[in-house]
């Protein structure tokens, strides 16, 4: 592989790992916004039995009632009840394959950095960048990324698994 072509290879893995990082990204985002409705569910279930309670409507104001039937609505009977153990096995899968495509992204950005700074001629004018320590912008970057995650989804994990229902 001539040194063209390896350069190419590497772009190509980063732009992949991108993309890659994003779909983890958007899974982890939905589970985030899954524990919150995790939280939310001895509440919601408490609106249900209100709700289903014959006098509610009668008892009530208007008012409260129209406003506990409007968040009823916004809650899917598929997505409430969350299953605590089912949501802390999906944290931790997506949490591990993030955190692994970060330092498989972390690598080829070692390796892009390694190449420029061994064949620094032999750079493609579509792969020439300004400044090198551009590329060290883009690990660091990586690395915060890495360390952010890492608090993040240990807390999440954390809240779910220590979260006592009512």
């Amino acid at each position: 592989m001539d040194h063209s072509e390896k350069i190419n290879t590497l772009w190509e893995s980063h732009n992949f790992y991108l993309q890659q990082i994003n779909v983890l990204e958007e899974e982890f985002s939905f589970l985030a916004e899954r524990a919150r409705m995790f939280f939310y569910q001895p509440v919601i279930e408490a609106m249900r039995q209100m709700e289903s309670d014959p006098a509610f409507e009668a008892t009530l104001p208007t008012e409260l009632v129209n406003e506990v039937q409007s968040l009823l609505e916004g809650y899917d009977a598929e997505e409430v009840p969350i299953d605590r153990n089912t949501l802390l096995s999906q944290i931790k899968r997506v949490s591990k394959d993030l955190e692994a495509l970060y330092l498989k992204h972390l690598h080829t950005i070692k390796d892009i950095k390694a190449f420029y700074t061994e064949y620094p001629y032999d750079i493609p004018a579509h792969h020439e960048i300004s400044d090198p320590a551009l590329i060290d912008d883009l690990g660091n970057s990586t690395k915060d990324l890495i360390k952010s995650h890492r608090r993040s989804s240990r807390l999440l994990y954390k809240e779910v698994k220590n979260y006592k229902c009512p």
